[in-house]
């Protein structure tokens, strides 16, 4: 069975991108250079779950700079271990699906693009509905004749 690879764009997607990840897949995290590492915690949970973990923190800053960080990262691994599956963990559609449709197709390497599993607000607990008002019956106003 081949290796699963996740490559996950953590800037854009963030600690909720790493939950229901595959069974005992590799995962490759790509950070931003201004964003905080993950907590040890998260890093342990996955680990604990099999997952083999690696981290990329980039140093430079610009336009697009992670995400041609991460692309680089796929493209070395997959010239490494070209049997494996890929999946890249983003929120741009439009950076990451061109590519990998380009690897899948053109390259013969299984790749896609997976958007991040968002955590589902708490929904606020339901306020007991308050009895509905009684309706009486109005008061009919009469009107004086007009005065002649």
């Amino acid at each position: 069975m081949a290796q699963t690879i996740v490559l996950i764009d953590y800037e854009n997607v963030g600690s909720p991108g790493l939950e229901a990840l595959p069974e005992q897949c590799r995962v490759i995290l790509f950070i931003g250079r201004s964003q905080p590492l993950p907590k040890n915690d998260l890093i342990e949970k996955l680990l604990n779950d099999g997952k083999r973990v690696e981290i990329v923190k980039i140093a430079g800053v610009g336009k697009d700079n992670l995400d041609h960080h991460l692309a680089l990262y796929l493209g070395k691994t997959i010239a490494l271990e070209p049997q494996a599956n890929f999946i890249i963990i983003s929120s741009d559609k439009s950076g990451f699906d061109p590519l990998a449709e380009h690897v899948t197709k053109v390259l013969g390497t299984s790749c896609k693009r997976q958007t991040p599993h968002k955590r589902q607000p708490k929904q606020p607990a339901a306020a007991p509905k308050a009895a509905a008002p009684k309706i009486t019956a109005a008061k009919q106003v009469q009107k004086a004749p007009p005065a002649a």
